[in-house]
């Protein structure tokens, strides 16, 4: 069975600060790196690319027919992959080198590939050493053009594809068969356009609601409220918050490390791949952007509950507060 997992996550570039459960910062101001944008995916029975609990991509390979995930008609080798797709389609080609890690790196895989509309590609290897004997460059890559064999520093493969006169096509980090089925490669320092993947989780917490008691859960994607008696039993029950290196946080889910989405008034909140986030405020009270707080549906007492969005009232149904998880 062929499956396709595709997860967001928005990644940006300032150092992290120090801190805990604080109000989030303010508007950005004009000295705000950029932000960047990626999602991941895989395709392939056994294949898979999730965010693991430091909040790293690990790819997955497994087996898919010849043929199929996007591979050419006729071809026969297993062409299943798990990718870092950067959302980057029609940007300007950095100039700033891009990089990545990995603990896994194997006959040519994880690679970052960087397609141009001029019809070239360049090609990153993290660690490969450079034609001539020398290499990895200084950030820890080697380059080519397209398929070629000839490793390089970023700067000259980028002067040989003529990136400086083109836009890119699509970028990716990509992981396939050429390493065994079922192999995981950990992503870390991952840069691109002078933006890099950089996160600051808090202590695995529960989280219990003032009026009923009850602790906040997720179940099939959806908040409610469940007996925290068993939240050293449960993942369901267990949640970090995730500060991202332009300030924002987000409230993660231990059980599927998801995000917490604000959605509609009134709608019962969900889990996302890709981060809304919120601000904690010292009342309990817990914001979304579309200027709702996380509320317990009808001051409801009872296990499952709905955990909605709702505009804030003052009252203690609305109103959360951070405890350690149990061990």
């Amino acid at each position: 069975m062929i499956t396709i997992r595709k997860l967001g996550l928005m990644i940006a570039s300032a150092a992290l600060a120090a801190g805990g459960f604080a109000a989030a910062a303010g508007p950005a101001s004009a000295a705000t790196p950029p932000r960047l944008y990626l999602y991941l995916e895989a395709c392939g029975t056994g294949s898979s690319a999730v965010w693991n609990a430091s909040g790293n991509p690990v790819l997955t390979t497994g087996q898919a027919p010849a043929g199929t995930c996007g591979a050419q008609p006729g071809s026969s080798y297993n062409p299943a992959y798990a990718q870092v797709v950067f959302v980057v389609m029609g940007s300007s080609v950095p100039v700033i080198e891009p990089a990545f890690k990995t603990d896994n790196y194997a006959s040519g895989s994880p690679r970052m590939v960087i397609q141009l509309y001029n019809g070239h590609s360049l090609r990153g290897y993290p660690g490969l050493t450079l034609s001539g004997g020398t290499g990895p460059d200084a950030a820890g890559m080697a380059w080519a053009v397209d398929n070629g064999t000839t490793y390089t520093d970023y700067a000259t493969a980028y002067k040989a594809a003529n990136a400086n006169a083109t836009a890119i096509q699509n970028a990716f980090i990509f992981q396939d068969a050429s390493q065994a089925a079922g192999t995981k490669d950990t992503l870390t320092d991952i840069q691109f356009d002078g933006a890099g993947f950089q996160q600051r989780l808090s202590n695995i917490v529960v989280i219990k609601n003032r009026h009923s008691g009850k602790c906040l859960n997720e179940g099939a994607g959806v908040l409610s409220q469940y007996a925290c008696n068993v939240a050293g039993t449960y993942a369901s029950l267990r949640w970090q918050v995730a500060t991202f290196a332009d300030g924002s946080k987000h409230l993660e889910s231990i059980a599927t490390h998801q995000f917490v989405t604000d959605g509609t008034k009134g709608q019962q909140l969900s889990l996302t791949s890709t981060p809304s986030g919120f601000s904690p405020t010292p009342g309990g009270f817990f914001w979304f952007p579309k200027d709702l707080v996380m509320d317990v549906k009808a001051r409801s007492l009872v296990n499952f509950a709905q955990v909605i969005g709702w505009p804030v009232n003052g009252q203690d149904n609305q109103q959360w507060d951070f405890a350690n998880a149990p061990a």
